[in-house]
């Protein structure tokens, strides 16, 4: 699997499908990041932090 990747990394091995595949997987993490940093803030607020 290692060596998929790092094969997938290579300039001319960048298809648009794995630039898709990356672009969906960076949106995930950032949706569930944003979702966390609020949760967190609520929390905080809550507390009385803000």
């Amino acid at each position: 699997m290692r060596a998929f990747i790092l094969s997938s990394w290579r300039p001319a091995m960048i298809t648009s499908q794995s630039c898709l595949a990356f672009r969906i997987v960076f949106a995930h993490v950032h949706i569930f990041y944003n979702l966390d940093l609020q949760l967190y803030l609520k929390d905080a607020s809550v507390e009385g932090f803000r």
